[in-house]
């Protein structure tokens, strides 16, 4: 989605971490920034993406080296979870922003991140709810739309008037392909001569069936002859390196 509205414009990609994503939207857009407040990240970054028009930028996302109004479009994704100072940093985004500029921006909901699920990252500083997020955003500018996004893996159903709203992608870490529209493997049918329940859209998440097959995977890994013999091989080369 970044690499579509990238196209043609001068582009921040903030807290760009390996610089991948960076790397992608280079190959849309007519310049390319990432900005990582890592030294090391951008050091690695450097010396792993070359592009012309693709640089790298050690700096605060509060504090951002680059004149008044002379960016396209700011990238920032799962960043400002990792920031106290919001404000200061939206006022940056919309400072190096053109009038016309355009913001894509991601946060982890605090609600089903990590209150229903327990969860606790050590390494957000300041989580926020939907209507927070959204009331922030809507501070700094007149026209938004909101999305929510989730990764998963498993199985999708559609209903056949939604799929015109629905883009799918695919690639890697090298290369995104052509964006195309989605296509159902099977198709699904309810009948009745009587009237029928709304059928809605859904999906089913299998992360858990994977984390059960990685486990049992391991499980007979461990419980096999060739696993047992290793570890007893091993066993002197892990004692000398704890030792060293």
């Amino acid at each position: 989605m970044a690499q579509e509205f990238a196209e043609g414009k001068d582009v921040i990609d903030l807290a760009c971490g390996e610089g991948y994503g960076s790397a992608l939207i280079a190959k849309k857009a007519r310049t390319v920034v990432g900005v990582d407040n890592a030294p090391e990240v951008i050091s690695a970054a450097r010396g792993k993406y070359r592009e012309t028009n693709l640089k790298f930028e050690n700096a605060s996302v509060t504090s951002l080296p680059f004149g008044d109004h002379t960016i396209d479009l700011v990238v920032s994704f799962e960043t400002i979870e990792h920031v106290d100072d919001h404000e200061g940093m939206m006022e940056e985004i919309k400072r190096v922003l053109r009038p016309a500029g355009m913001l894509l921006i991601s946060s982890p909901d605090k609600q089903h991140y990590s209150d229903i699920p327990g969860h606790e990252n050590p390494f957000h500083v300041k989580e926020l709810y939907f209507q927070e997020f959204k009331s922030l955003i809507k501070r700094y500018f007149s026209q938004v739309c909101f999305l929510s996004q989730r990764t998963v893996s498993g199985s999708l159903i559609l209903n056949p008037g939604d799929l015109s709203e629905v883009t799918q992608y695919s690639g890697d870490y090298t290369k995104i392909a052509e964006a195309r529209p989605f296509n159902g493997v099977y198709n699904l049918a309810l009948a009745s001569d009587q009237s029928l329940p709304a059928a809605r859209s859904s999906y089913f998440d299998s992360a858990r069936v994977i984390e059960q097959a990685i486990s049992e995977t391991e499980r007979k890994l461990k419980s096999s002859w060739r696993y047992r013999v290793g570890n007893i091989l091993l066993a002197p080369a892990r004692w000398i390196m704890r030792r060293g």
